[in-house]
């Protein structure tokens, strides 16, 4: 693995992919959003109770990319299956999308993965986690509604039976992130499960605590929901992580987050 600007080392594969070394991951990013309905953790709730969510996101380099070198032109086609492989085989067919992103769902109302509704705050200091999100079987009639996570790979696709741990936690507060799921290749018509993801982090560190959902003006126009603003950010976040005090309160690209100690 390539340590990246930010010290991420990482790849990820797709066995069976024309890949069998699988891709450098080119960006990694391990945060958080505070959501005012999304709920308990009860497959039934109503959603309208606030919770903590995890939310991992990751970028590979381009397909292909070879060793962190772009191959010449031409050379792409040369280890190509026939005409008659399938799309998951196929370098050229992969070749057309340029590059995989897997992070929270753009499509569902409840993004990422619950760790606390607020009744037992969320530890940041624990030498390892797992989380998992989405086992199969998936229910279509309202799977992109509620998936944690989103995927473009081949067009934008399916992924679910997520599977996260992290271990390995070192003195600056980084760990090793193991993460695999399964993927369907919606793009292209299928609603089968039948391709699996592996991926392996090195340096990952917790960053931030999105608070855009319990903004009050924008709580009233997207969920009519009318919040207090004279609640303070580390009023908000104090009943969801077990240590409010190594937060700071930071503003990036107009939305407040609460920034995790470094």
């Amino acid at each position: 693995m390539t340590d990246n600007d930010n010290g991420i080392r990482g790849r990820i594969y797709f066995p069976g992919s024309p890949w069998p070394n699988g891709h450098q991951i080119a960006s990694f990013n391990w945060t958080a959003l505070l959501h005012p309905q999304y709920g308990s953790y009860i497959s039934d709730a109503s959603r309208r109770s606030p919770a903590l969510a995890m939310c991992f996101e990751l970028t590979t380099e381009d397909y292909y990319a070879k060793d962190g070198t772009h191959l010449a032109a031409g050379e792409e086609n040369e280890d190509d299956d026939d005409a008659s492989s399938d799309d998951w085989r196929s370098r050229v067919v992969w070749n057309n999308y340029n590059k995989c992103w897997i992070g929270p769902s753009q499509t569902s109302s409840a993004p990422g993965i619950p760790v606390s509704d607020g009744t037992k705050p969320f530890d940041f200091t624990c030498d390892e986690y797992y989380f998992s999100a989405n086992p199969l079987p998936v229910d279509w009639n309202n799977f992109f509604q509620e998936q944690a996570f989103g995927i473009y790979l081949l067009g934008h696709d399916a992924v679910a039976d997520h599977k996260i741990h992290l271990h390995s936690r070192q003195p600056d507060g980084s760990y090793t992130l193991d993460w695999s799921g399964k993927i369907a290749l919606y793009y292209a018509g299928e609603t089968d499960f039948e391709y699996d993801f592996i991926a392996r982090v090195e340096g990952v560190r917790f960053d931030a605590i999105s608070l855009f959902y319990v903004n009050p003006t924008w709580a009233k126009e997207y969920f009519g929901l009318d919040l207090d603003p004279n609640v303070t950010p580390h009023q908000r976040i104090a009943p969801f992580v077990a240590n409010p005090d190594d937060f700071r309160i930071e503003e990036r690209n107009g939305v407040l987050h609460a920034v995790y100690r470094t």
